[in-house]
């Protein structure tokens, strides 16, 4: 009805969730800060990879941020390739499947077995978080500062981890 009223084509902003979500948490956890490694329901027993020990492994990390922002479990219990799916399967009616990413997304990389989480998308960057930087199983003190953020451009991204699906928030 606007479109009419003002004689034009298109009107508001068609990228509005992803520009507002670069600003907002999305659950009980800032997506933009820092983790919060004193979150025991993230980082300690119910974080699936924690009850076998995997601490600083990207599995372990992108649980726990996952878990941070969105105040629930991501039902992913495999390695990092098989994150996205296993979600989506999980949560469908909250999560999609796609090859362009949204802010609070989980990525998963195809060819090289990792995970990580989307804080922010622009069109053209990416900015991650990811954990597991140091290639190894740690002890809970390693691995709370075996994690980083990281801007790419997607084409970067898919080229490092020889191509990334995303599992998008509806």
């Amino acid at each position: 009805m606007k479109c009419e009223e003002l004689g034009v084509n298109g009107y508001g902003d068609p990228d509005y969730i992803d520009h507002v979500m670069r600003y907002v948490g999305l659950g009980f956890g800032n997506i933009r800060g820092e983790p919060n490694f004193e979150n025991m329901k993230a980082w300690g027993m119910n974080n699936y990879y924690s009850q076998f020990g995997l601490y600083g492994q990207c599995t372990w990390f992108a649980w726990g941020r996952f878990y941070e922002i969105y105040g629930y479990s991501p039902g992913f219990t495999g390695n990092g390739n098989q994150c996205v799916d296993q979600l989506v399967a999980a949560h469908p009616h909250k999560f999609e499947k796609s090859n362009t990413p949204k802010a609070g997304a989980v990525f998963s990389g195809v060819g090289h077995n990792h995970v990580g989480i989307v804080i922010a998308w622009d069109g053209t960057n990416i900015t991650i978080q990811e954990g597991n930087i140091d290639g190894k199983t740690n002890t809970f003190q390693e691995a709370k500062t075996d994690w980083q953020t990281k801007t790419y451009t997607l084409a970067q991204l898919n080229s490092i981890y020889k191509g990334v699906v995303f599992a998008n928030p509806k």
